[in-house]
C-alpha cells in the first residue's frame, strides 16, 4: 500500500492551510491518493508484490456492485506491517505496533513533503533538498538517476512496480514522463499547457496509474505564482500509453480557480470533492465519469471543512475527514459513508486534534494519521468505530508481510 502526493514549503493540514485562504473565497483543503508498486534492479519489478494501496486503493474491475462472496471460501484476512517517520527516522511495526526493524532515510521529512509510497518492502520518497526521487529499503538508501537532474515535483509508481511517471516544474515549464522502473522506455508524454491556458499559471502533476497501464494526470491554477494546495487536484486527465490518447475525467476549468478534487477510485470511475459547492459549508460530492450519478453527501453536526477522501478498494466505501472550525480547539472527524444515498455517520471524533492521513488496510479496517505535537500519532480504526492508537509518527504506508509456505 502507498500514501503519496507532492512537496511543499509546509507540511499540509487544515491548520497549514486554511490561513492561506483569499478573502471572498470557499477554503479548500487536501487530499490524499495512495498507490502501490515497486523498483530498480533490487528485483525484478514485474515479480513485485501487489498490494492493496489506500492512496490510491487497490484498483476495482468492474462499476457493477460487488457480487456476494461465500465466507466459507473467504481468504483470512492478513494484518499489514506499517511503516512510519518516528524521531526522524523511518520505522516499520507490526499490527500491534510492536517494532520490526528502524532506519534513517536521507532526505525524508514527511513534515516538509507529502510525496512517498510504499510498494513491497520498499519506501519511495522525493527527497527535500534534492528534489530527486529516492528508494530505501531495510537501511539501504538508492537514488534513481534515470529521472534527470532537473527538480522532480512528483512522481507515481504502478501497482505492480513495472512504470514509474514523474512531472518537472520550472521557470514556467511543466513536463510528465514515464518509464519503465528500471530505466528503459524513458518517454516524455506531455509538455503544453491545455488549450486555452498558459504554462505560467498552472503546474501539472501525475496522480495515480490505473491498472498498470495507464496514467491519471493533473492540472492545476497556482495562485500567485505558487502551488498552494498541492494535495487536492484541479483537474484530471488519463493518458493511455498504448494508443497515445488523452480523456478527460473532470476538466480544467477555462478561468482561474482554487482545486477542488480530493480523491478518485483507482479504476478513475467515481470522483470525490467539493467542486460546485455553493453554501459556507464545505459539501463532499461523488461524481461518475462519463456517467449520470452525482451524489452530494448529507453534512455531519460540526462539519464545516472538508479534508482527506479515501475510497475503499471493493466496494467504494468512502472515509473522510471535516473539522469544525480553523481555530486552535477545533475538532476533527472521521466520517464514513458506505454505499450511495447512505447517511454518513461520524466513526470518530478528535478534539483538538485534525485528522491528515487516511488509508484503508480493507474493508473493515484503515489507518489514521492524526496531528499533535511534537510528532503525530497513528490510529487503527474500523467501521464500527472501534479504535486503538498503534505508533507514534508520520503513516507512510503499509505492506503486507511474507507469506511463509
Amino acid at each position: 500500500m502507498t500514501l503519496n502526493r507532492q512537496s511543499s514549503s509546509a507540511r499540509n493540514s487544515f491548520r497549514s492551510l486554511i490561513p492561506r485562504i483569499l478573502p471572498g473565497t470557499v477554503p479548500l483543503l487536501f487530499l490524499v491518493v495512495l498507490t502501490s508498486c515497486t523498483f530498480l534492479d533490487l528485483g525484478d519489478p514485474l515479480e513485485a508484490t501487489r498490494l492493496p494501496s489506500p492512496l490510491p486503493p487497490t484498483l476495482l474491475q468492474s462499476t457493477a456492485e460487488p457480487e456476494p462472496t461465500d465466507d466459507s471460501t473467504e481468504t483470512p484476512s492478513v494484518d499489514p506491517n506499517v511503516f512510519v517517520f518516528q524521531d526522524g527516522m523511518v520505522a516499520l511495526v507490526d499490527w500491534n505496533g510492536e517494532l520490526l526493524s528502524r532506519w534513517d532515510a536521507d532526505g525524508l521529512n514527511p513534515e516538509n513533503s507529502v510525496w512517498y509510497q510504499v510498494v513491497g518492502d520498499s519506501l519511495y520518497y522525493l527527497h527535500e533538498k534534492s528534489a530527486k526521487i529516492y528508494l530505501t529499503r531495510a537501511g539501504s538508501v538508492v537514488s534513481l538517476e534515470f529521472p534527470g537532474e532537473e527538480p522532480i515535483n512528483g512522481f507515481v509508481v504502478s501497482e505492480n512496480g513495472s512504470r514509474i511517471a514523474w512531472s518537472v516544474h520550472q521557470m514556467g515549464r511543466n513536463e510528465l514522463w514515464i518509464a519503465n522502473t528500471n530505466g528503459l522506455g524513458r518517454i516524455r508524454i506531455l509538455d503544453e499547457a491545455p488549450p486555452g491556458s498558459s504554462m505560467n499559471e498552472l503546474v501539472l502533476k501525475p496522480v495515480q496509474w490505473i491498472d498498470n497501464a495507464d496514467l491519471v494526470y493533473s492540472w492545476q491554477y497556482l495562485e500567485m505564482g505558487e502551488e498552494i494546495w498541492p494535495d487536492v487536484f484541479g483537474s484530471y486527465y488519463i493518458y493511455s500509453p498504448a494508443n497515445d490518447q488523452i480523456t478527460t475525467a473532470a476538466a480544467l476549468p477555462e478561468s482561474p480557480a482554487a482545486p477542488c478534487w480530493r480523491g478518485l477510485t483507482a479504476d478513475a470511475l467515481f470522483l470525490a470533492g467539493i467542486c460546485g459547492s455553493d453554501s459556507q459549508i464545505e459539501q463532499l460530492k461523488v461524481v461518475e465519469v462519463n456517467g449520470d450519478v452525482e451524489e452530494w453527501i448529507p453534512v455531519v453536526p460540526g462539519q464545516n471543512y472538508a479534508g482527506e477522501v479515501a475510497f475503499s478498494a471493493v466496494q467504494r466505501q468512502i472515509a473522510y475527514a471535516v473539522v469544525d472550525s480553523i481555530l486552535e480547539d477545533q475538532a476533527s472527524q472521521v466520517v464514513l459513508r458506505s454505499f450511495p444515498g447512505d447517511i454518513p455517520a461520524v466513526l470518530k471524533t478528535f478534539n483538538g486534534e485534525l485528522v491528515q492521513r487516511i488509508s484503508w488496510v480493507d474493508e473493515t479496517r484503515m489507518l489514521v494519521e492524526v496531528e499533535k505535537e511534537p510528532q503525530p500519532y497513528v490510529l487503527v480504526l474500523n467501521v464500527q468505530g472501534e479504535q486503538r492508537i498503534l505508533t507514534e509518527g508520520w503513516l507512510l504506508g503499509w505492506t503486507l508481510p511474507a507469506v511463509e509456505e
